[in-house]
């Protein structure tokens, strides 16, 4: 009994769920959801050529993580994804080292920026439903964008194929 009552006392205790915890892996059923949405994420990330963070971003907020966990995670997955871009321009030596650095040193300002500009305002305003905010609008923005971009160039050019260098025939 003396090693079945160490055993219990090693074993970790259940951690106290905290507002916005989003938990789907304490069931089969919730894992299967949660590998099931991962793999949705990832296909349409790699067929709309977008980050898996902007779409992951929305989904947490939606399953009720807090912007808090969220931005964070979407960063880091749109990191990731940024660097493999990159490697691949790299492997393919079509990487131009001089945009690279001025895009690198631009991209590395503005995160600063906008980190310390973000967490001033949520310091301000005490609430951080300003981040969710500022999520939407700037995705609502990009999808704006887009679309206007993609309707401006079939106005222009008409369809067209896709440029030599992207067909295998070239």
């Amino acid at each position: 009994t003396a090693g079945g009552a160490a055993m219990a006392a090693a074993m970790p205790k259940k951690k106290r769920k905290l507002e916005g915890d989003v938990v789907l892996g304490e069931t089969w059923r919730g894992m299967l959801k949660m590998m099931g949405v991962c793999l949705s994420i990832g296909a349409m990330g790699g067929l709309l050529g977008v980050g898996g963070g902007s779409i992951l971003a929305p989904m947490l907020l939606e399953l009720g993580a807090s912007a808090v966990i969220s931005a964070p995670i979407s960063s880091s997955l749109v990191l990731f994804s940024s660097s493999q871009a990159a490697v691949q321009y790299y492997i393919s030596g079509k990487l131009l080292w001089n945009y690279a650095m001025w895009i690198g040193l631009v991209n590395l300002l503005a995160n600063y920026f906008g980190l310390y500009a973000v967490k001033r305002i949520v310091k301000k305003l005490g609430y951080t439903s300003f981040i969710i905010g500022s999520l939407g609008v700037l995705l609502v923005l990009a999808a704006g964008f887009t679309f206007a971009s993609l309707v401006g160039d079939l106005l222009k050019d008409g369809f067209t194929p896709f440029p030599k260098y992207c067909r295998s025939d070239s």
